[in-house]
């Protein structure tokens, strides 16, 4: 035999064999066209070539009837080897299967081989090959059938085999090859450039800046001290609402706790990193603040609550990943998609089952840092409709948070300004906790709220003050007991002590149970 340096092997077959050879080239040049058809025209990527390159496995870009399709150049003299390779392979994609957690997997089999097996083998190919949850369907294309079995081949694949199996030479056979893997290799080189767009600076600069706003907040008082927390920024929806619009970012900057700071440190080094690599900083600086802008008014639509914390612009980041599920799919699923779904899915859980959890600030920050994704898009992407699109429903979600936040603080006042002047009142700072009450009343303030103001106001000398903010309370809620109790006090500080046990008899009824009801009817004079 003779061969070259560096030629391929059939080149002395066909010295040596003449037709024989021709036959040989000519399979070569249908198995790399077949190939070449489907990835170029076709959208089909090459996710596996063998070293000898006689197997190539192509994906189809979108959901067909096949998963994968597996060509197979080889020239058997006997069936029993294309049989074995067959088992061979049905388990090979069974493992595969198993490992992506599909429910199934269906493989197109094709052989392209220059004369069929010299014994009976057509058996072998008249049904699939299941291994478990696997299908092969099998096919063998040789040069005396390749018009006889066009139809069935055109049926599972987007071929003409008419235009694949004119008579080639090694030149075409090399063209259409080198094409096809210089092709392949140009789209992975693109493919890779998605994960490496950038380096992850801005991401260490707000490592940065969330560790010296630790080392600030501990100096200051704590960490965990709500007074230090809402003094450099927490969200606090009073302040919100009065028009402290910067506490929208500063929450991102600010840990309630060491570990509250270690976890979403790592997470902002890997996630965060991750993001900005796919999407560069200009676009990840954007995209890392309108998140926590969102998760912050998320925060403030849903929760009464002071919080802090990087999580909704980290939930952002998913939320950028995420958008990479629908802009690449494909890319998608196949690198990062499912070790990101199910991330997604453990955060979440653990904030339904761990308590003082902001969930509404992590959901916030996952849509916002999705819809901001279609904004900015990936590199070199310049869809102006999904741009406009983005815009349009980014708005939309930040307006209605803040609409609906806005109309759920009318209904039920602050949290911390209720939590806040309750404990101004303990420590006998009344003027301190009148200032503050009568600051955030509001015509909506929660009985509570209003409740509170009137005890200061009773402190202060503030009867009058004291004694129509309690009725204001019973006119809109004649049940509420706690009104009843302390317009009863002022009363008696009055020496009305008939009135004062006409108020104390309604606070009775309502709650029999509270002690302090029947102490101080008790102590009034008779």
């Amino acid at each position: 035999m003779c061969i070259s340096n560096g030629a391929p092997k059939e080149i002395g077959i066909i010295k040596k064999n003449g037709w024989g050879g021709t036959m040989v080239i000519n399979q070569d040049f249908l198995y790399w066209k077949i190939a070449n058809q489907l990835v170029l025209q076709h959208g089909y990527r090459m996710i596996h070539i063998s070293r000898d390159q006689r197997e190539i496995w192509l994906e189809p870009r979108k959901k067909q009837e096949f998963d994968v399709i597996r060509l197979k150049r080889e020239d058997a003299d006997w069936s029993n080897l294309l049989l074995q390779d067959m088992n061979q392979a049905g388990h090979t994609f069974e493992s595969i299967r198993k490992r992506t957690g599909r429910r199934s997997f269906k493989v197109f089999n094709l052989y392209i081989t220059a004369l069929p097996p010299v014994d009976d083998w057509e058996y072998i190919f008249e049904s699939s090959k299941l291994v478990e949850k696997t299908t092969l369907i099998n096919q063998l294309l040789h040069t005396e059938n390749v018009s006889d079995e066009a139809e069935s081949i055109q049926e599972a694949l987007p071929l003409s085999l008419e235009e694949l199996s004119a008579d080639a030479g090694i030149d075409d056979v090399q063209a259409v090859k080198q094409e096809l893997l210089h092709y392949t290799a140009k789209r992975n080189k693109e493919e890779r450039e998605i994960f490496q767009h950038g380096r992850p600076l801005l991401t260490y600069v707000f490592i940065a800046i969330q560790l010296v706003m630790f080392y600030i907040l501990e100096s200051a008082g704590g960490s965990t001290n709500t007074d230090v927390l809402i003094r450099f920024g927490a969200k606090e929806n009073t302040l919100l609402l009065n028009g402290e619009w910067w506490r929208l970012v500063a929450p991102v900057f600010l840990h309630i706790g060491f570990l509250h700071l270690m976890m979403n440190t790592l997470a902002l080094l890997y996630i965060g990193g991750a993001v900005e690599r796919m999407f560069g900083s200009r676009r990840f600086l954007f995209i890392y603040l309108l998140s926590g802008i969102a998760g912050t008014l998320a925060s403030f639509a849903f929760s009464p609550f002071v919080s802090a914390g990087a999580s909704g612009a980290i939930f952002g980041c998913f939320g950028a990943l995420l958008y990479m599920g629908v802009s690449k799919p494909k890319l998608f699923f196949r690198t990062i998609g499912a070790n990101i779904l199910v991330v997604i899915a453990i955060n979440i859980a653990i904030g339904f089952t761990i308590p003082n959890i902001d969930n509404a600030g992590h959901l916030g920050g996952l849509a916002g840092g999705f819809l901001a994704s279609f904004i900015f898009q990936l590199p070199n992407q310049r869809k102006v409709f999904v741009r406009m699109a983005g815009i349009l429903t980014t708005a939309a979600l930040l307006l209605g948070l803040f609409a609906y936040g806005n109309g759920q603080f009318a209904g039920a006042g602050s949290a911390y300004t209720v939590s806040k002047g309750q404990e101004l009142i303990q420590n006998g700072n009344y003027q301190e906790a009148y200032d503050l009450l009568k600051t955030n009343q509001t015509e909506a303030s929660s009985n509570e709220h209003m409740t509170l103001l009137a005890i200061s106001e009773i402190q202060l000398q503030k009867n009058e003050d004291a004694r129509e903010n309690l009725q204001s309370i019973i006119d809109r809620n004649a049940s509420y007991d706690q009104a009843y109790f302390f317009l009863a006090i002022l009363e008696a500080e009055e020496s009305n002590f008939e009135e004062a046990r006409n108020y104390l008899q309604q606070a009775i009824r309502l709650n029999p149970d509270d002690q302090r009801y029947q102490e101080l009817k008790n102590s009034l004079p008779q």
